[in-house]
């Protein structure tokens, strides 16, 4: 059998679409096709086998060579809130052995297809405090371990919202895999929304920084918005992401017309989206989201012939973006005889160079440069050595300025203070230092909040679309004064 990134090696792959949305078109009924358990779409799977094999067959039809399983939601986690987070392992296997069973079907044409296992990311978030990091990898292992039994050809973890979600995602499905000794590649879509940010606050930059660290080999956009609202972040990755990339946008954003949810893009129009974003951004994989129908698919399917003849010359150039990436994960450079610790910065909008060279112009001999990215790099694995590391260093005066990019970073600072019993010496220490804020008001109000003097970096370009989900995080979260520690 073919495998998958063999196959993206020289051509584009063209997906299916959704499965929600085609069953939220369907008149069933709660009790006999849900088992009782209402919008439990992943049940269908033992429910009504029929259904899911319709839509799979129907996507085929229409020209697709990769079709997702139905297991969107079937995580333990997910199917616990229904009272069935036991049969998360069965119902994943047999979603992938209906998915595979469809395929069989159109095998007489001769054509390479694929089983795509779709992992979405549930209804708990860790950052946001839903659920403990441990307790997601692990359910998501066992939801891993099912598709890999029923013979996905790669794991998707889609829609993707949260940087430790991912992460969980992403560890389970590579455990699931080890166990079961199979090669199967891993795809990660992030969900961008029309503010520009993850849901969380993260931008594609910091989602690419993540993903790559976690050695993901294609990166992708889907959901939340239509292609028109996706171009600016799939440009991005066009010209920034050395791997894979693929995009599944919404048919457009949705509607409320006469009472039902429309969504607006023509098969033609959705079509001609996704040929621009394989011609000008290398894009290796397309198909449809929320709204998008077999119609869409077919539509595309007319147009490969054009794409084929366009394909190599964009994958050659492709790959030589990819030579020239600039934006690789965030990571700790060790320090020169002028710094103790410095940290390069990606996607936040401003680089290390920038911040030491402010801090040098304003005779600091030493820095330390953090990035929201860089937090991520030390938290994901649950490790804090990094910032325990630049805790020391502040307290103990081996750095005399910080430069913050991001509130967020600095509550993170502090939580890893308070842990090892360090915050007041910390914040003492940060008193005692001019702290270089490249962020707006937002992030010196939370500076202040804790007594820190704030030297401002002013009106950084790149730092709009951070200070405004910033502002709205601490809308939400209304921080209280602490006053001056240690004064």
């Amino acid at each position: 059998m073919t495998h998958l990134l063999d196959y993206l090696a020289d051509r584009v792959l063209l997906c299916d679409g959704p499965i929600g949305t085609q069953v939220q078109g369907r008149n069933l009924d709660i009790e006999r096709d849900f088992h009782g358990h209402e919008n439990c779409t992943d049940i269908l799977t033992d429910s009504r086998p029929d259904l899911v094999l319709e839509i799979h067959r129907d996507y085929l039809a229409a020209g697709c060579e990769a079709v997702q399983t139905n297991s969107f939601g079937a995580s333990p986690i997910t199917l616990g809130e229904f009272g069935i987070g036991d049969r998360a392992f069965d119902l994943n296997r047999r979603s992938a052995e209906l998915a595979r069973e469809a395929v069989a079907e159109f095998a007489h044409d001769g054509r390479t297809r694929f089983v795509f296992g779709s992992v979405g990311p549930g209804t708990r978030l860790p950052s946001l405090g839903h659920i403990a990091y441990q307790d997601l990898e692990d359910a998501l292992t066992v939801q891993c371990a099912g598709l890999v039994a029923g013979g996905v050809d790669a794991i998707r973890i889609e829609t993707c919202q949260d940087p430790l979600q991912i992460k969980a995602a992403v560890n389970g499905a590579k455990r699931a895999r080890e166990a079961a000794g199979k090669d199967i590649p891993i795809i990660v879509q992030v969900t961008v929304e029309t503010t520009g940010t993850l849901l969380v606050g993260a931008d594609i930059a910091a989602a690419a920084t993540i993903i790559h660290a976690l050695d993901v080999p294609a990166i992708g956009l889907n959901c939340a918005t239509g292609p028109r609202e996706m171009a600016e972040h799939v440009k991005w990755l066009g010209d920034n992401w050395p791997g894979y990339l693929s995009v599944l946008p919404n048919a457009g954003l949705p509607e409320l017309i006469n009472g039902h949810t429309h969504y607006p893009l023509t098969p033609r129009e959705l079509a001609q989206w996704l040929e621009r974003f394989v011609i000008e951004d290398g894009v290796n994989m397309i198909g449809g989201c929320c709204g998008s129908e077999a119609a869409h698919i077919a539509a595309h399917q007319t147009r490969e012939a054009k794409i084929d003849q366009t394909h190599e010359e964009v994958q050659r150039q492709h790959r030589t973006r990819a030579e020239a990436f600039g934006h690789q994960p965030a990571h700790v450079v060790q320090a020169s005889r002028e710094r103790d610790l410095a940290i390069e910065l990606h996607g936040s909008g401003v680089t290390a160079h920038e911040a030491v060279t402010y801090a040098k112009e304003r005779n600091f001999e030493r820095e330390a440069v953090v990035d929201e990215q860089w937090l991520y790099r030390w938290l994901l694995p649950e490790d804090t050595s990094g910032l325990e590391r630049l805790i020391d260093s502040l307290i103990e005066g081996r750095v005399d300025a910080l430069a913050v990019t991001c509130q967020v970073q600095f509550r993170h600072l502090l939580q890893v203070a308070r842990r090892v019993g360090l915050e007041r010496e910390l914040i003492r220490a940060l008193n005692e230092r001019i702290v270089v804020a490249a962020v707006g008001p937002t992030c010196q109000a939370i500076l202040q909040v804790h007594g820190v003097e704030v030297d401002v970096v002013p009106d950084h370009p790149k730092m709009g679309p951070l200070v405004a989900s910033l502002m709205r995080h601490l809308e939400q979260s209304a921080v209280p004064s602490r006053g001056k520690v240690g004064a």
